[in-house]
């Protein structure tokens, strides 16, 4: 009796491409929450939230912003690694394009947060 191994190896590639997919979800919902908390601040601001409320909210839009960045990055790295093993090169620029922007968005957002903060301390003399 022989025996059929009909598995398929799991490649380095397919690895990848599993992982950059999971790594888009995460990117795509942390890119949504930070938005969130931007819009969120802005209604907050305009509906004369409490000062700590708003300072909490800065607080965890400057932490997901951290992370959004950091993330990004990686997505970064993972979508020049695929464009080298040239898998669906046409999918990947505009996404290589996108992760660009998210970066530059956490940039944004945690200078937001940064100078609202330091702007709601007050000026001292």
């Amino acid at each position: 009796m022989a025996e059929n191994n009909n598995k398929k190896k799991i490649s380095f590639t397919d690895n990848l491409v599993l992982t950059y997919r999971k790594l888009l979800s995460l990117i795509v919902f942390l890119f949504l929450f930070c938005l969130f908390l931007c819009v969120f601040y802005v209604i907050g601001n305009y509906k004369e939230f409490l000062d700590s409320s708003q300072k909490l909210i800065l607080s965890w839009l400057s932490v997901s912003s951290i992370v959004l960045g950091f993330f990004s990055f990686i997505g970064l790295i993972v979508n020049i690694l695929l464009i080298i093993k040239k898998i669906k090169i046409k999918n990947r620029i505009p996404a290589f394009l996108l992760m660009i922007f998210f970066i530059l968005f956490s940039i944004f957002a945690n200078v937001f947060s940064y100078l609202v903060n330091y702007l709601s301390l007050g000026l001292t003399l």
